[in-house]
């Protein structure tokens, strides 16, 4: 029952996390444009049109409600809504403050892609180091199962003992306790928030 809940969950995470790749590039060819004399929104929608999914659709998404009437604030607010990270929250309040004071907005977006890359390679950097300890992890889990199916195929009569007897299921109990605790502990170390 769980599952398709886990999996949509998984699905956002995943699309959330290419559009947040995607971004650094994006606000480095709007800052060009910028540059070159174009306006924001149409560089928007040109970006909406050649950039891969789902920044393209997100962007074609901020256009089309433009179209149909919605102010570019607000239009950024839903891009903020539908797409709940830091890095598009930068984006957004940056659009908007250059959108109501002026200012200039190519020099901040070059700014906010080049902390946004920085962040991206620190994430990076932090998953790859900290792999080696979810792997550990997992293996720390598995291997007692394992053993245990292992004596049980090489020797039932020892294992009888283990699963016909109240003190056998209380010991199972106990394993299965601290394999989740340690499972744990081990996720929240390896667990790097930045």
């Amino acid at each position: 029952l769980t599952l398709p809940a886990y999996a949509i969950k998984r699905f956002k995470q995943y699309r959330l996390q290419l559009f947040d790749k995607q971004l650094p590039d994006m606000l480095l060819a709007l800052s060009s444009a910028l540059r070159a004399g174009s306006g924001v929104q149409n560089a928007l929608r040109l970006f909406a049109e050649d950039s891969p999914a789902p920044l393209s659709q997100e962007l074609g998404l901020l256009v089309r409600e433009q179209r149909l009437g919605l102010s570019f604030e607000q239009a950024l607010d839903n891009l903020g809504q539908r797409m709940p990270s830091e890095s598009t929250q930068l984006m957004v309040s940056s659009l908007k403050i250059a959108q109501q004071t002026g200012g200039n907005l190519a020099n901040a977006l070059e700014r906010i892609a080049a902390t946004l890359r920085s962040s991206l390679q620190i994430h990076g950097r932090i998953k790859a180091l900290t792999s080696q300890g979810k792997m550990q992890a997992w293996v720390m889990s598995l291997l007692p199962v394992l053993l245990l199916f292992v004596l049980n195929y090489l020797d039932p009569e020892a294992m009888q003992y283990l699963w016909n007897s109240w003190v056998g299921w209380s010991v199972l109990t106990l394993i299965l306790f601290l394999e989740g605790l340690g499972m744990w502990m081990i996720r929240k170390i390896v667990a790097i928030d930045v």
